[in-house]
């Protein structure tokens, strides 16, 4: 996944993991995990 953090300008370039639950049809709970010390370093910084 790649995204820009609109506050720097900055590119998060990371792999991610959708786990999702699904009953009769409907999502009934959906976690996203990536890389949060990637995301935090696009938005403060080095």
């Amino acid at each position: 996944m790649v995204c820009e953090v609109k506050k720097t300008g900055r590119d998060i370039d990371t792999a991610f993991a959708l786990h999702t639950t699904v009953r009769a049809g409907r999502i009934t709970r959906c976690h996203l995990y990536e890389d949060s010390y990637a995301v935090a370093k696009a938005y403060v910084g080095d």
